[in-house]
């Protein structure tokens, strides 16, 4: 509460005046050349600008400049003009003179600059940015600190459409897209984003996609224009064009050769759009930077622009550029109907001509027709910050200094610009000098920021420098002078003082010295010998001017200076903690007292926090003796501007109490920068930080009046030093006291009228300018050029030139000792080698001093030891971090990038780099291949299984169910069979068997059969007919029953056509073969990636195995080019062969395997030495300064004079030569013989057979070339060839990869999502599986009881045999009786007997209540019973009796078997009611499943995905085939699926006729049927009345023929038949045996018959051979007769016995052959050899032919 109190006291008892705003703009002198954006054309004369709080229009020819003063205070953040010209929207900041808690505004005003509409609650502190429509119904605004918020509006509502936070940092432009206003784009620091107004499902929001930078640098983006197709192009930092689709960066544009489209940053960014010539736009595309250019690019090119694989940018030609100036920087433009407005950062607006579109695209051929560009000036102000104003003492002018090196005089009261002058440096501080020291009152004297001080005068045209001196390094604070201008001195930023003499104050400044202060000294003045300086510690000093004589100039201007510390205190004493004692009078007391106490603690603990000292000093001042003589101390910190006495300074050693501030001169809020008397000292000006400007009464500092802020008011948190964008730099007044002046950092420089301040004079009449009595320009002095020495620096500079001098002269006297001594020594070295072996000395002998040389050794070892020592930490620190980069970025790669580079084509291809794969993937991977495998064996199993043998629950459920798969057909054909086979039990399969039966013995024609089998044997069909028929009428299919085969083709359908519904269509339901879990999807990822390594690897063992080869080819197209340098050697042709070898990139493993050696190293520094020495030789020759004097590269820095190297090398020189003349003679000698003998040997002529000779050898030479170049050239084709396929190959795979790479991304997605779902998918799959389960056990135990009930069926069957046969026992008893007697015990027979129970038997309560009708009855009739019938045999009786008794077992028997089959059938509903509550519960189960994976399905298809699409392959079928700007409706869909739809519609059409065709064949056949169904059952008829008929001829009645056949049949005779039919089976077969026999003796026979017919074909074979032979024999009798008779006619005896010999030879021959054709011509001869047909013919037996 009290506390409360206090404040509420502070409140109604304020520190400061209430504001009173006085004050009115006369003129605005600047505008703010460096915000983007900041001008805009109003109509085609006027354009629209802003600076500080000020909105300007400025007129283009007239240069008039109005203005509208900003409405909240804080300046102007945007501007943007309407498209209709009619509207203009200024969003502000908040600042000083704004309301507490508001926010800025955007107001919209009319051309009339009337408010017509405000825009509320946009952003928090200011805008930065604004821009309308292309319709002109909505504004876009973004904020600046801290929300950045982008809002749209409709502003003709005052309404918010949209906002959305932007960006995180500075946001430079918005625009709207101008073909769609739903699409924005918002630019900024480091960032482009692209925006959506999208519909979602709660309605209209603004979406941003950030533009991804890819491979390009981070970059600020100010320029950029949308295209028609959404794609947009931007400028950047770097000079290139940047291509952006969707968000991300498609391409970086850049000039031929990679040159950057700008040298430096690109600003501005249009799309220009002309006239319409045969149906096309013309449109070109304009950028703009900062190195001054305009150039102008095809639309086309730049549309179309894409990178390839070569290289990672793409090029474009430039159509024209348009250079507005060399100096000109541009920041922004825009344009009127016939000229460019642009905005010059450099501090001018130029005026340019527009180039029409058409002669951009097509130049026109004569250069008289292209128009001529021409950029006019047509306003020049000062560019950034305005650092200081000073107004002249005796005129309305003013000089103002700025950052950007200009100095400006202004005639404010005619508000323009007289003149300017530009110089090296931005300007510091400015100093008018008064008239009491300059009587001409036209010196100023200014610092600058890089130290210098300029004295400048002020004459009719121009300013003239009278002198410049250099007292400083850096940034000069302040320039102070004592009261008679003979002293100066200056601050610097590098904590100097600088003290001059002056003797003249426009060209003699004597330096004196400079000294150090404690700190950086910030403002300064004189107070009688002594500076008072503050400083940026806090610190108020006072440094007295030193005594010339005590410092020399000739040694240093260096001094130490005593400072005296002003004690005081920067802000009022705190008050004292207040004191913890307290009256112990009651509890309630001591509470109040305790909350009174912490109250008092927390509020000295607050003063204490906020109290942050010391802050530094911004402005120091004395007031005159007259106004009080206080000193006004400015400090850099809000309400921190006091006054104190300024007396106490105290001696080094004595304490005084600190002064306590006496009055606060500032305000609210508000820090004070700038602090000055005005010039009759009427007024204290002071000027903030937040743009105010205050004037106080200087005679008792009470009265406070504020000047309307027309600069920037921002009054924002900010770091100690920093100047906010509004800061007050410089201000000052008239003369007369009628117009104030300021300046502040945001570069506005403005005039005020002191309206409103009591007494204070008007601003005079603006009076014709007369500067006729003003001073004529005369000459300025040289200017210190740029990088200029300072004055202790220059001083620093002589003595080390001086010392320098020196040092080469001693180096150069002892150079020439030292050489002098080498010069000698090597005249003994080389004597004592001339010398005789006797008289030659060692090496070690000739050795001057070895202990030098050892100890120069030791010296070098022990330098090299501390040089590696020094080192070995960094070396160490480095090797590491090799290392890990290594092991990080190089040795996880399987292959790492590599290039491959063709021989003679510019084609070139990469590998994939490819990284090794982690031992997690491999474990995965291998995971997964031995779960696949695993499944595949198992479903091997399966089918191995199935295709065996199916079980019987696998026959229930079907194979469907067992194995997953919904589409098998066999589960629904194996349904009936297996309800037929439970039924039927094992007749089907006896019925079977007994078919197959049947077959065999028709094929195997089996006898006649005996009655009795005859008998079963129809017994047995009528039992197989009835089962049939039975089985038939099961078979009848129900009326809503589907048929088979239309189920089968259903499903075929399924399975083929496919579902073409949308799976974002609600009524898709998943397939289970589709259904997708996180395990399946795990899978498919891990897969995925194997793939992708798999071929990445494998294309990397092509690529290195084409590498391999380039090395072989390039180790044997090298020995080849070898050969051809050795032929041309021999041919005596010069021809440089290049040779080949591969590029570091190609070998980067076998480069990094490489360590550098030292020589290399040594070679490195050389060549970075001498590029060094290069560079500083041409920035000398640049200069001028005799740079273009210096020596070659290989010279060094430190070398001597030219002369002196010259005078030295040549006294070398000459000592070589005295040294070797004696062995160049003797060389000479015996060169000269052997060229005098070349030369005769070249006299002598060639012969022709030299010539021959050599020209033969020229000619091999020459073939031998030719055969290697083509060799080599072969080589080069085929490789490149090689390469170009390879690198195709790699295009395609690496869009393949691409694919797989968006593929995984999105797999992993999917992933992510499904394992949100994996929990509720694992409960649905396990109830699943349990309810399955418990339908596999219900149907095993259903199967288990149907067999057993099948078993009682059959075992009922035996037993009902069994009592057949005991009646068939009981007929064959019966026969041969008399009727009445058989009638008598077929009774006894039939009667049941009431019979014991055996022990350990239950009556059961059926026995009981049997047929009998009472126990007397019972009783009496067994009575009867007992007594066997009249004339019955008793053995007869007693078979009867017996039979009786089997019968009434087997009923027993009978009826246990039903009571049990009775309990099967109970268990048997009871199962298959579980069964069917078993399906229910899987049936609820799968529908839950089901709408699960439809949800899931649902949030997979929210994923989105990429699909690669060629021009090609995309087709609307909308209107006119054009594919429409908005794709939210449309799908992609296949065309081969769009065929199968299209014709689809026409096999629809044909199934339907072939269906209709069909359904009336059924009518058909139906029909017919029913008409044959009819025929067979009157054929029934007919058949039954004949069988009536014949029963009633033969038996008079209707007979049971089953019983006839019984007792119809003898066994006795059936069983001789048997006997007679087994023995002709006996004979039967002995009679085959024999056939058999028979058969084979006539095959026997045959073969015989065919061998002799053989034979025969031999014989005349033979008997022709004869024939030829004796033709041939009597040719060669004849032949050898006529030789004989032609020769001699006398034979010798030897001619006559040859001749005997060869007769009887023949003859014998003839007879052989005669005897061999007898024996063959008879039949059944045989051929012998000659031998044995001579023994044949010798043998008397021997039988003739």
């Amino acid at each position: 509460m009290k506390k409360e109190a206090k404040k509420q006291e502070a409140e109604s008892e304020p520190r400061f005046p209430s504001q009173e705003y006085v004050g009115t703009i006369l003129n605005c002198f600047s505008c703010d050349f460096t915000k983007l954006a900041n001008i805009h054309v109003l109509d085609e004369f006027t354009i629209l600008t802003a600076t500080g709080n000020l909105v300007l229009k400025i007129e283009i020819e007239t240069k008039k400049v109005d203005w509208i003063l900003g409405r909240d205070g804080g300046g102007i953040g945007a501007l943007c003009v309407h498209p209709s010209k009619e509207y203009f929207a200024v969003a502000e900041k908040i600042g000083s003179q704004s309301p507490p808690n508001s926010k800025p505004h955007v107001f919209i005003y009319n051309a009339q600059k009337e408010l017509y509409k405000t825009l509320t609650n946009g952003t928090e502190c200011m805008y930065t940015a604004c821009n309308f429509s292309s319709s002109g119904d909505k504004l876009a605004t973004v904020g600046g600190h801290p929300d950045y918020m982008l809002t749209v509006w409709n502003w003709k509502e005052e309404c918010v459409i949209l906002r959305f936070k932007a960006w995180g940092s500075e946001v430079f432009r918005v625009t709207f897209n101008s073909n769609d206003d739903g699409f924005l784009t918002t630019s900024g620091i480091g960032h482009i984003k692209f925006w959506e107004m999208a519909k979602t499902f709660t309605g209209l929001k603004l979406q941003g996609a950030i533009g991804k930078f890819g491979k390009v640098d981070i970059q600020d983006l100010m320029g950029y224009v949308e295209l028609p197709d959404g794609k947009v192009l931007s400028g950047s930092q770097t000079g290139a064009l940047l291509m952006w689709e969707a968000n991300l960066l498609k391409a970086e544009i850049l000039m031929k050769e990679g040159a950057p489209c700008h040298k430096g940053p690109i600003e501005v960014v249009m799309l220009l759009e002309g006239e319409v010539i045969n149906g096309v736009q013309q449109r070109v595309f304009m950028s703009a930077g900062n190195d001054g250019y305009m150039r102008y690019w095809k639309f086309t090119d730049i549309d179309m622009a894409d990178t390839t694989d070569n290289m990672e940018w793409a090029e474009v030609e430039c159509l024209r550029e348009v250079l507005i100036d060399d100096q000109c920087c541009i920041r922004s433009l825009t344009s009127n109907k016939s000229h460019w407005i642009i905005q010059d950062a450099n501090g001018k607006y130029w005026k340019s001509d527009i180039i029409p579109i058409s002669e951009i695209i097509s130049p026109p051929e004569s250069e008289d027709q292209v128009t001529k560009v021409i950029s006019t000036e047509f306003l020049n102000l000062h560019a950034g910050a305005i650092t200081c104003v000073e107004a002249s003492p005796n005129e309305y002018c003013c000089a103002t200094g700025g950052v950007d090196g200009t100095l400006r005089l202004w005639s404010f009261l005619h508000k323009k610009e007289l003149y300017h002058s530009r110089y090296s440096s931005g300007f510091s501080t400015l100093h008018w000098v008064p008239l009491e020291h300059d009587k001409s009152g036209t010196l100023l004297v200014a610092g600058f920021s890089c130290g210098l001080i300029r004295v400048i005068k002020k004459t009719k045209t121009c300013f003239v420098l009278c002198s410049v001196w250099k007292p400083h390094t850096c940034r000069v604070t302040s320039v102070s002078f004592d009261e008679k201008y003979e002293w100066a001195a200056t601050t610097s930023e590098d904590g100097s003082i600088f003290f001059f003499r002056i003797k003249n104050i426009q060209s003699e400044w004597v330096p004196i010295g400079e000294s150090r202060l404690s700190s950086v000294g910030r403002c300064s003045f004189w107070e009688g010998n002594n500076v008072i300086i503050g400083l940026e510690d806090g610190k108020v000093v006072s440094v007295p001017k030193p005594d010339p004589a005590s410092i020399d100039p000739e040694i240093t201007f260096i001094f130490e200076c005593t400072e005296s510390l002003l004690q005081y205190r920067q802000r009022p004493k705190p008050p004292e903690r207040p004191s913890k004692k307290r009256d112990l009078t009651s509890e309630d007391d001591e509470l109040g007292e305790d909350e009174e106490e912490e109250e008092d603690e927390d509020d000295f603990v607050e003063e204490v926090i906020e109290d942050k000292g010391p802050v530094p000093i911004n402005a120091i001042f004395r007031m005159p003796e007259s106004l009080g003589k206080t000193l006004v101390v400015a400090m850099d910190r809000e309400e921190y501007c006091y006054t104190y006495a300024g007396v106490s300074w105290p001696q080094t050693g004595i304490e005084v109490n600190p002064e306590d501030p006496i009055f606060n001169v500032s305000h609210y809020d508000t820090v004070v920068n700038r602090v000055r008397l005005s010039p009759k000292g009427t007024y204290l000006m002071l000027g903030c930080g937040s743009g105010t400007i205050m004037l106080r009464d200087a005679a008792g500092l009470k009265k406070c009046w504020h000047l309307n802020i027309g600069h920037d008011g921002r009054n924002e948190t900010r770091q100690s030093g920093a100047c906010l964008p509004g800061t007050i730099l410089g201000l000052c007044m008239s003369f007369d006291e009628s117009i104030l002046l300021s300046v502040s950092e945001d570069g506005s420089f403005l005039t005020y009228s002191l309206s409103g301040v009591p007494d204070a004079p008007e601003p005079p009449p603006a009076a014709p300018l007369d500067i006729s009595n003003w001073e004529k320009p005369g000459k300025s002095i040289a200017d210190a050029p740029a990088g200029a020495l300072s004055i202790q620096e220059m001083k620093n500079k002589e003595d080390k030139d001086r010392a320098y001098a020196a040092a080469q002269r001693k180096k150069l006297t002892l150079s020439e000792k030292v050489k002098e001594l080498q010069s000698e020594y090597q005249l003994i070295v080389n004597a004592n080698s001339e010398a005789p072996p006797g008289k030659k000395i060692t090496k070690d002998e000739l050795e001057l001093d070895p202990e030098i040389t050892q100890l120069l050794h030791d010296e070098n070892e022990r330098r090299i030891q501390e040089v590696a020592k020094k080192w070995a930490w960094h070396t160490a620190k480095s090797d590491l971090a090799k290392a890990k980069l290594e092991a990080t970025y190089i040795d996880c790669l399987k292959v790492d990038r590599i290039m491959l580079y063709a021989f003679e084509s510019q084609k070139c291809v990469s590998s994939f780099r490819t990284p090794e794969l982690t031992d997690i993937q491999k474990e995965r991977i291998a995971s997964v291949h031995s779960l696949i495998m695993n499944e595949n064996q198992k479903r091997m199993n399966a089918t191995a299984e199935a295709q065996d043998q199916k079980s019987p629950v696998s026959e229930c459920l079907g194979e469907g169910e067992l194995t997953g798969s919904p589409g098998d057909d066999t589960s629904n054909m194996a349904l009936p069979m297996t309800a037929n086979s439970i039924e039927n039990g094992n007749d089907t399969i006896t019925s079977l068997d007994h078919g197959s039966t049947k077959r065999s013995k028709k094929e195997e024609k089996t006898h006649v059969k005996s009655q009795l089998e005859k008998a079963e044997e129809r017994k047995r069909q009528r039992m197989e007919r009835k089962m049939l028929y039975n089985q038939l009428l099961e078979k009848k299919p129900s009326a809503d029953q589907e048929d088979p085969k239309d189920v089968q083709q259903i499903q075929k359908a399924e399975r083929n056509m496919g579902d073409k519904k949308l799976k974002t269509d609600p009524n898709y339901i998943v397939k289970e073969t589709e259904r997708v879990t996180a395990e399946r999807k795990e899978r498919q990822l891990i897969l995925l990636e194997e793939s992708i390594n798999t071929l990445r690897l494998d294309f990397n063992e092509r690529f290195i195995a084409m590498r391999d080869l380039k090395e072989r080819l390039i180790t044997n197209i090298n020995r080849d080019l070898k050969k051809i340098e050795s032929i041309d050697n021999r041919l005596k042709i010069e021809v440089k062969t290049d040779k080949h070898s591969m590029r570091d990139d190609e070998i980067p493993d076998k480069q990094r395997q490489v360590p550098p050696t030292k020589d290399m190293l040594v070679q490195y520094e050389k060549d970075c030495a001498k590029a060094k020495r290069k560079a500083e030789r041409e920035a000398k020759a640049k200069s001028g300064f005799g740079g273009d004097l210096g020596g070659d590269d290989e010279e060094d820095d430190d070398e001597a004079p030219q002369d002196e190297v010259d005078r030295i090398a040549q006294a070398r020189k000459a000592s070589l030569r005295s040294h070797n003349r004696r062995e160049s003679h003797t060389i000479t000698a015996e060169m000269r013989i052997n060229l005098e003998l070349k030369t005769r040997l070249e006299k002598l002529p060639k012969s022709s057979l030299e010539i021959e000779e050599e020209s033969v050898t020229r000619n091999q030479l020459m073939f031998e070339k030719a055969k290697l170049q083509r060799k080599i050239a072969k080589t080069i084709t085929t490789f490149d060839d090689a390469l170009d396929e390879l690198r195709r190959e790699k295009f395609k795979l690496e869009g393949d990869l691409k694919m797989a790479d968006m593929r995984i991304l999105l797999l992993f997605r999917e992933l992510v999502l499904l394992r949100e779902f994996k929990k509720k998918d694992m409960i649905l799959s396990k109830r699943l599986d349990e309810h399955r389960n418990e339908k596999l056990e219900v149907n095993r135990k259903t199967n288990d009881c149907q067999n057993r009930l099948t078993e009682k069926k059959e075992e009922i069957k035996r037993l009902l045999d069994r009592e057949q046969e005991i009646l068939t026992d009981m007929l064959q008893l019966l026969t041969g009786l008399a009727p009445a007697m058989k009638d008598s015990l077929m009774r006894i027979f039939r009667k049941r007997v009431r019979r014991k129970v055996q022990k350990g038997e239950e009556e059961s309560e059926e026995s009981s209540s049997d047929d009998w009708t009472s126990d007397e009855e019972e009783d009496d009739q067994q009575e009867e019973e007992d007594t066997c019938p009249e004339g019955c045999d008793e053995e007869v009786y007693q078979a009867v009796l017996n039979l009786r008794t089997r019968r009434l077992d087997q009923e027993d028997v009978v009826a246990e078997f039903q009571k049990s089959m009775e309990q099967l059938k109970r268990e048997n509903e009871s199962l298959s009611k579980g069964e069917r509550a078993t399906n229910q519960k899987l049936l609820q189960v799968e529908k839950e499943i089901q709408t699960f994976q439809t949800e899931k399905q649902q949030k997979l298809n929210q994923l989105e995905t990429s699909i690669v699409l060629k021009l090609s392959q995309v087709q609307a079928l909308i209107d006119d085939s054009k594919i429409p700007a908005d794709q939210t409706d449309l799908i992609i869909f296949t065309n081969g699926g769009m065929r199968d739809l299209c014709n689809r519609i026409v096999q629809l059409q044909t199934d339907k006729k072939v269906l209709n065709k069909e359904h009336n064949e059924y009518k058909r056949t139906h029909l017919q049927l029913l008409r044959e169904k009819r025929g067979t059952e009157a054929r029934v008829k007919e058949w039954e009345q004949k069988v009536y008929e014949v029963q009633l001829l033969k038996f008079g009645q209707r007979v049971d023929l089953e019983s006839l056949e019984d007792v119809s049949v003898d066994r006795q005779t059936e069983e001789l038949k048997e006997k007679l039919r087994q023995e002709e089976i006996h004979w039967e077969k002995a009679m085959r045996i024999q056939v058999q026999a028979l058969k084979k003796f006539k095959e026997q026979q045959q073969q015989v018959i065919s061998t002799n017919s053989q034979l025969l074909r031999e014989l005349a074979e033979l008997n022709q051979e004869q024939q030829r032979l004796e033709e041939h024999l009597n040719v060669s009798q004849s032949k050898i007769l006529t030789r004989m008779a032609g020769g001699s006619r006398v034979a010798t005896t030897a001619d006559r016995s040859n001749l005997k010999d060869l007769v009887v030879m023949q003859q014998r021959e003839i007879d052989t052959l005669k005897s061999e054709i007898a024996m063959l011509r008879r039949k059944g001869g045989h051929v012998y050899t000659p031998v044995v047909s001579k023994v044949v013919a010798t043998d008397p037996n021997a039988k003739t032919g």
